[in-house]
């Protein structure tokens, strides 16, 4: 089987067979990238699961969930956050499930830890389904052994609970433009609702999600709309009876935010490169095995950046190159009748061809938030940029996909240069895992230093 093919690749088996659950299952265990994919994400974050980080933050939503199973509490907030506001209570309900057998917070740090390894065997399968299997691969790769995934992943956090079910509002968002099934617009309400109520920087995600709805509107049924609504008023009645009681005071707070002077510009850049590669900044304790490693890892922080911006431009030029070539076809002798039999031309292809949208979704999910960001009114923290993940990775992943496709159709003969593609995607992925097990490593021996997150 071709590592680069581009259809929406599950394994090819018998349609008839594959419809079954077990014969799903089976494919699935045979497909043997999953397994590192699991070792790699599962181990990084398990691993010495009890030296987890358990502060103030920690202390408080996992005693909240605590305490309402055992005094038969219904809670409608959460603990305060840096902004000033009183967060809602989607993690408290979260936290539930470990606090419901153990009053031991390490279940909680496993039950994240879980979470975190399932959002890296859900990227493959998104990255695999629409992009293909080497892009599923890149892409998983690169998230499972990024330091931030594994940083966010050992410990609890509203926030860091976010990434899977980022993946799955993004999964409901291309079965609507993508697949152009019904059904989707619902969930991915909700979802888009639980991902403000665990950080309120999720709030950029309705800019991908109005897109969705501007790109297939077909897919969209009244009784969807209903229920999405009914499904948010559940959700967030617990938080609309604080508000009630509180006086709208979360309201107040976020209206004066808004009156702040804006700010950010370089300072969003450099938190964004931070986040997808820590190893510009030192750390200050000298026993730490990440400084033994930064000379030998700092090329990280040049290399995930650019394959990034070439992960971008391989869309762009995806979604360009049709247009090119129906300007070219129309062969009229005015430019401007030219560009314009183009344009129709283009958007004719456009919307016979659902994987552009995809491809739209995915850069406005990327981009057009980091872009907002740039002038905000509030002060940045690295932890904000958590919701873009995974997107750079897949975007990167479809890059290599596209390269070794370019490759092996136009130079079958020169195998060696494929080669080289996977020997520098093998390369970043571990230089990754070494900056990742060195951070674990010092953070499980007590050598921490958060000045690098």
């Amino acid at each position: 089987m071709s590592l680069t093919q581009s259809k929406n690749d599950a394994p090819h088996i018998d349609k008839h067979k594959s419809t079954t659950p077990s014969n799903l299952l089976r494919t699935w265990l045979l497909t043997w990238e999953v397994y590192p994919i699991l070792l790699v994400t599962g181990f990084l974050c398990l691993y010495r699961i009890n030296t987890t980080e358990f502060n103030t933050d920690q202390a408080a939503i996992f005693s909240m969930a605590r305490d309402a199973i055992r005094f038969g509490l219904f809670p409608i907030t959460s603990n305060a956050a840096s902004l000033g506001i009183t967060n809602p209570p989607a993690v408290i309900y979260i936290l539930l499930i470990p606090a419901l057998f153990s009053a031991n917070p390490l279940w909680a740090a496993v039950q994240q830890a879980l979470l975190t390894t399932a959002a890296a065997l859900l990227t493959y399968i998104f990255t695999r389904r629409y992009y293909g299997r080497l892009a599923g691969i890149v892409a998983a790769l690169l998230y499972a052994t990024a330091t931030t995934t594994i940083h966010y992943g050992r410990f609890i956090w509203q926030q860091n609970m976010m990434s899977p079910f980022v993946i799955l509002f993004m999964f409901a968002l291309y079965w609507g433009v993508v697949d152009r099934r019904k059904g989707w617009f619902a969930p991915a309400v909700l979802l888009l609702g639980l991902l403000f109520q665990l950080h309120q920087s999720a709030a950029l995600l309705v800019i991908p999600l109005f897109v969705a709805v501007v790109l297939a509107p077909k897919t969209i049924r009244w009784r969807d709309i209903v229920l999405a609504f009914v499904l948010l008023f559940i959700l967030y009645f617990p938080y609309i009876l604080w508000e009630v009681f509180s006086k709208a005071s979360d309201l107040h707070a976020f209206s004066n935010l808004s009156q702040h002077e804006a700010t950010g510009g370089n300072e969003t850049l450099r938190f964004y490169r931070l986040f997808l590669s820590p190893y510009g900044q030192q750390p200050t304790i000298a026993s730490s095995v990440t400084l033994k490693f930064v000379p030998w890892l700092s090329w990280l922080r040049y290399a995930i950046p650019l394959l990034l911006f070439a992960g971008i431009a391989t869309a762009l030029l995806l979604l360009v190159f049709p247009l090119l070539n129906q300007a070219r076809a129309t062969g009229a002798p005015d430019p401007m009748t030219s560009v314009r039999s183009g344009i129709r031309g283009w958007w004719a292809n456009f919307k016979a061809n659902p994987s552009l949208g995809g491809l739209v979704l995915l850069l406005t999910w990327q981009i057009l938030p980091v872009l907002l960001l740039l002038r905000v009114t509030i002060i940045l923290q690295l932890h904000y940029f958590i919701f873009l993940m995974p997107g750079p990775y897949i975007l990167i992943g479809l890059f290599i996909a596209k390269v070794v496709e370019l490759f092996r159709r136009y130079q079958p003969g020169w195998s060696l240069l494929r080669y080289a593609v996977y020997g520098i995607v093998a390369l970043v992925v571990i230089g990754q895992l070494l900056g990742s097990v060195a951070s674990v490593i010092d953070i499980s021996t007590g050598k921490f230093d958060d000045r690098t997150f």
